[in-house]
């Protein structure tokens, strides 16, 4: 099931400090772009790593899973496809992350990115919902 999804409605069920900064929300039928800026006081970029923080690609996939948890109101996470981390993801940088979902085959396609640079993708599979 989808869902229309406001910035104020993803802040009000996620746990605060552990998420990007939210500036933009866009819905479709079976899609969604959500502007994001990451900031150097994340807890994630600490000693990951000293010198150079990058932000973890677990966190990358931790959030897109949630995100689109609460998006698509999509249950039972279930395995992780053709996951590819493309480029680094540093403090203060500002992303977009598209959740293209596909009913028939109950996955969501993920891409972190911005322009024309991809930082990370993949394809979350949830278990179908014939069996929640």
């Amino acid at each position: 099931m989808f869902t229309s999804a406001t910035i104020e409605q993803l802040y009000k069920e996620l746990e605060s400090g552990q998420w990007p900064i939210f500036s933009g929300v866009s819905t479709h039928q079976n899609s969604c772009i959500l502007t994001l800026f990451i900031p150097e006081k994340l807890h994630y970029f600490t000693g990951h790593f000293p010198n150079r923080p990058v932000l973890p690609g677990i966190v990358q996939v931790h959030w897109a899973t949630q995100l689109t948890q609460k998006v698509f109101r999509l249950n039972h996470f279930h395995s992780l496809r053709n996951l590819k981390f493309h480029n680094m993801v540093m403090p203060d940088t500002t992303l977009k992350l598209s959740l293209e979902h596909s009913a028939d085959a109950d996955s969501v396609k993920f891409r972190y990115y911005h322009d024309d640079s991809t930082y990370s993708s993949g394809v979350l599979q949830f278990r179908p919902t014939a069996s929640d």
